[in-house]
């Protein structure tokens, strides 16, 4: 990873000495968008930090050129739902690597009755971002130790610790998963989850613990941890993966892996969900974050987005396929103004929202004028 940046630090340099040139964060950064202002003039408050790389082919080409703005992975954040992503990834790739299931193939999961698919669970998650269908893929991949141990081959920095939304949600024993024709996938036992050892895990002045108020920091040193530039290498993967050696790339089949594409852009309308419940915005933070207007079909988003605890985080690749622009931006933000976690008190839509939808139109600007 330090590598990485080294690579981006040359190219500054580079830019630098050509005086006519403005890098895409520079002119983000003077942009007169007061939404944008609110969060610059006070970045530390807001716990900002920005990934971007502009995507430009040549004849048998792609280049790269990316910015970042105090993208640490020792700066720690909660990623909430874009850990969703990696989870569905992976539950893909042990769907290809079984030729005796596939995406529709129903499944029931210990103390359920009901029938499921990994279709219908990635879908909801990736589109709806549902948790229940998050916690059954958790489970199907194999729990903690299966995923972290993917994640560490890919070179992926992550620590994936525990489901979302239910009680002993670090549990770490999986439930059984039997497929039509009898097909069982067997409970793992994971080893006991570690505390996080980096910066920031210690956030606000107090957080509410069954209805009472705590006066003391957050500790989220046993929460889930997903930086921004592995959220946004995980991305880039899907969509460039020969740019990344033949060891740190997915291995989906070709039919996975284009519904994988296809899911991350759908909007819920068109994945049949009723468009008065669900805006094209809702999972699009990015230039339609604080619109209720449909998405143009020639804007691509292939995104996922978080919220939780106060933290907005979206991760996306855009591309218009009408001016020929694609770029990946990540981004996240802390929103809570009072400093108190779990109260539901929260900046999402005056503050944070906002700011996300105007920042990626900013950087589309920015590709605009540099087309």
């Amino acid at each position: 990873m330090k590598h990485f940046f080294y690579v981006i630090a040359i190219l500054f340099i580079g830019c630098a000495s050509k005086k006519k040139h403005v890098t895409a964060f520079n002119y983000v950064y003077n942009h007169k968008d007061p939404n944008l202002q609110r969060i610059f003039t006070n970045p530390k408050k807001y716990e900002v930090q920005i990934l971007y790389t502009r995507v430009s082919e040549e004849p048998q080409k792609i280049n790269f050129n990316t910015d970042y703005y105090l993208a640490k992975s020792n700066a720690y954040f909660y990623p909430a739902s874009v850990v969703k992503l990696p989870i569905a990834i992976l539950a893909l790739e042990k769907l290809s690597r079984n030729k005796e299931i596939n995406l529709t193939t129903k499944y029931k999961i210990q103390d359920d009755t009901t029938d499921y698919s990994i279709y219908d669970d990635i879908t909801d998650v990736l589109i709806l971002s549902g948790n229940e269908s998050f916690n059954r893929l958790f489970d199907f991949v194999g729990g903690q130790d299966s995923i972290n141990a993917r994640l560490k081959t890919l070179n992926i920095e992550a620590q994936i610790k525990h489901r979302l939304s239910i009680p002993n949600s670090d549990y770490v024993k999986t439930k059984e998963i039997v497929f039509e024709k009898n097909i069982v996938f067997p409970s793992i036992q994971s080893q006991p989850i570690k505390k996080l050892s980096i910066n920031n895990l210690q956030k606000g002045k107090g957080y509410y613990q069954n209805d009472t108020l705590i006066s003391e920091p957050m500790d989220f040193s046993l929460k889930n941890y997903y930086p921004i530039e592995a959220m946004h290498n995980t991305l880039m993967r899907i969509f460039f993966p020969t740019s990344f050696l033949k060891s740190q790339r997915f291995h989906l089949t070709k039919e996975n892996m284009i519904f994988l594409k296809e899911t991350l852009k759908k909007v819920p309308r068109k994945a049949g969900f009723l468009d008065n419940e669900y805006h094209d915005s809702y999972g699009k933070f990015f230039m339609y974050g604080d619109s209720k207007k449909n998405i143009p079909d020639h804007i691509e988003i292939y995104n996922k987005v978080g919220q939780a605890y106060g933290t907005l985080t979206d991760c996306a690749y855009v591309v218009d396929t009408k001016k020929n622009i694609a770029f990946f931006l990540t981004v996240t933000l802390l929103v809570n103004e009072n400093e108190i976690f779990n109260d539901d008190v929260y900046e999402y839509d005056s503050v944070g929202i906002p700011f996300m939808a105007s920042l990626g139109r900013a950087f589309y600007e920015y590709e605009m004028k540099n087309k």
